[in-house]
């Protein structure tokens, strides 16, 4: 995984823990494969920001998803 810990420390400007960045990459797998593409306004991008709001919940005390129409 050495290019994507080169990539990552580059984004984010520091030195990323292996567990972290496992637990990141896990994480985008899990939205590219269960929400599949995500069209704007589609159900798919519904679904990959219910996961991406549900995954906030765990490290934040509020979290608020914005409808847009």
């Amino acid at each position: 995984m050495p290019k994507n810990r080169e990539l990552a420390t580059r984004v984010w400007k520091e030195e990323i823990p292996e567990e972290r960045m496992n637990n990141m990459h896990r994480f985008l797998v899990k939205i590219c494969e269960e929400a599949g593409p995500r069209e704007a306004g589609s159900v798919a991008e519904h679904k990959a920001a219910n996961f991406v709001k549900e995954e906030f919940e765990k490290y934040s005390d509020k979290v608020e998803k914005k409808n847009f129409n």
